[in-house]
């Protein structure tokens, strides 16, 4: 499964969550959220913590996540949808699911963007975790996406990359992309929403809209013009 998400704040937001969620970090004595090693009880996860320490935890940080952000955006696919559903002439032209994702939620922003759904504060500036062996592609598909879709730059601003144990609002986003990334995965192996285990941070985190797609290799079929980067209109 890949999947690729971000949250939408205004600047006064994003600083008021950093702080708190910086508290949440000194209170349980740990330097930063990295979902995967929480789930999994690795690195400074790798603790003593009780069932109900590590409730809290989460608990505290999914509340900052639903109140300081404006809205959340995430797509993902999976190994199989990705093969099934695309030729490998197209799977070649993207050259990762990687960034089919990243399409994806660009293109879930602007559509939300566009029809004014939401009250954005646009332009928007992104900040992407530093991925060194993708940074050069995703800045071309990123400026590839805002040549085709916004050429006047009246949504899309610039874009930088930054550490997440340095930039809260990464690890926030890193919390939404775990949570969504397990919880599609559960919706793949039919677990009901009342038993996901997923279910506690969902409801606090949905308390902000959060737009997902989940293509599955129907639709890449039946949607060709996203899959050839053809331009969406609205």
């Amino acid at each position: 499964m890949c999947c690729v998400t971000a949250y939408i704040g205004t600047f006064d937001s994003w600083i008021k969550a950093e702080i708190e969620w910086q508290q949440v970090l000194d209170h349980f004595g740990v330097s930063e959220l990295h979902f995967t090693d929480f789930m999994a009880r690795e690195d400074e996860f790798k603790n003593d913590w009780s069932d109900s320490q590590r409730d809290e935890f989460m608990e505290r940080l999914c509340t900052i996540a639903s109140q300081r952000p404006i809205m959340g955006v995430g797509c993902a696919i999976r190994q199989h949808d990705w093969v099934n559903g695309l030729e490998s002439e197209l799977r070649d032209e993207w050259k990762d699911p990687y960034y089919f994702c990243i399409y994806g939620v660009l293109s879930l922003i602007r559509s939300y963007a566009v029809q004014g759904k939401i009250a954005l504060p646009l332009p928007l500036f992104f900040l992407f975790d530093n991925k060194p062996k993708f940074e050069g592609a995703a800045l071309k598909l990123y400026r590839e996406y805002q040549a085709a879709h916004d050429p006047d730059g009246k949504i899309f601003g610039d874009l930088a990359f930054g550490s997440r144990k340095k930039y809260k609002p990464l690890q926030i986003a890193d919390l939404l992309v775990g949570v969504i990334n397990r919880r599609f995965a559960e919706m793949i192996h039919k677990i009901q929403p009342d038993s996901s285990k997923m279910k506690k941070p969902l409801d606090l985190l949905t308390k902000r809209p959060i737009a997902t797609t989940f293509p599955m290799a129907k639709d890449l079929k039946e949607f060709k013009d996203f899959v050839q980067r053809r331009p969406l209109h609205y």
